[in-house]
């Protein structure tokens, strides 16, 4: 379950003008709070879970995309997370 204020923060960053670079950031502060990359992974996941409940495609896609970066599905130089997780 995703925590208010965090959830607060992802909706705001979808609405934004650069969704993706916001989402981002959002992650590397995440990660900068110590935050293990399965606990983030799970937040997205259920972020985009709720996107997918609520028929938002368009959003969900963009979760999708920080999903894969937090996984490390991406290009190297992408990556916030040293280590690639399987999920």
């Amino acid at each position: 379950m995703v925590d208010s204020e965090l959830k607060a923060k992802i909706e705001a960053a979808l609405k934004s003008n650069k969704p993706k670079i916001d989402l981002i950031n959002i992650v590397k502060q995440l990660k900068d709070k110590d935050m293990e990359q399965k606990a983030v992974y799970d937040i997205f996941e259920d972020v985009r879970k709720s996107l997918k409940d609520a028929k938002r495609k368009d959003d969900e896609e963009i979760i999708k995309d920080i999903i894969d970066i937090i996984t490390g599905l991406c290009s190297q130089r992408m990556r916030i997370y040293p280590k690639v997780l399987n999920v």
